[in-house]
């Protein structure tokens, strides 16, 4: 128990730095970086990745999300977890990738991507209005001038991802079989007990 209290002390301390980050008027990319790079903790991949190999988080079509990530991978390093940032121009670049996001930019490439990618372990992060629609994992949104996001678990589990319920509490929607559920500020203790 001492654990579980742990570790969701640990997340609200990430989601309070985020809020803060962005009151204090971090750049967007900057914001969306940090979630990147926290979305590592809350996501489990399918068995059969090497626990040796550094996770990739690859970035198709924004530099500035890619440096920011890259600056904070190098801040943050852990003995225990390797992280490597790739900045891609093309969807078939991030083959190995366990976590990709791509920009609103290159969204087209993901709406136009063969079957065999929805089924890949990755877990794509969008920033458009019908990111979840087009096949994201996590999509971000800018609501009230702060970085937010909505979850789609038919495409998690369509990739073989598991979220952390700490991950889904704090999403502003969480699309379940195909529903929207409105997960409104703080956590969602029936959307979550109905999981």
């Amino acid at each position: 128990m001492t654990s579980r209290l742990m570790a969701a002390l640990a997340f609200l301390l990430v989601l309070a730095t985020a809020a803060a980050a962005q009151t204090r008027s971090y750049p967007v990319q900057t914001v969306k970086a940090a979630f990147l790079y926290r979305f590592v903790d809350y996501a489990e991949w399918p068995v059969g990745r090497s626990p040796d190999r550094a996770l990739t988080i690859a970035v198709l079509g924004d530099g500035g999300v890619a440096e920011a990530l890259e600056r904070s991978v190098q801040a943050r390093k852990s003995p225990e977890r390797a992280i490597t940032v790739l900045s891609i121009e093309q969807l078939d670049q991030a083959r190995d990738a366990e976590i990709l996001f791509i920009s609103r930019e290159a969204a087209r490439q993901l709406r136009d991507a063969p079957d065999s990618f929805a089924r890949r372990p990755t877990l794509v992060v969008t920033e458009e209005e019908e990111g979840l629609t087009a096949g994201a994992v996590i999509n971000f949104l800018v609501v009230e001038g702060r970085v937010r996001f909505e979850v789609s678990l038919p495409a998690a589990e369509a990739r073989g991802l598991k979220l952390s319920s700490r991950l889904l509490s704090v999403a502003l929607r969480v699309e379940k079989s195909g529903a929207q559920l409105e997960v409104p500020g703080g956590p969602a203790r029936a959307l979550l007990s109905s999981l």
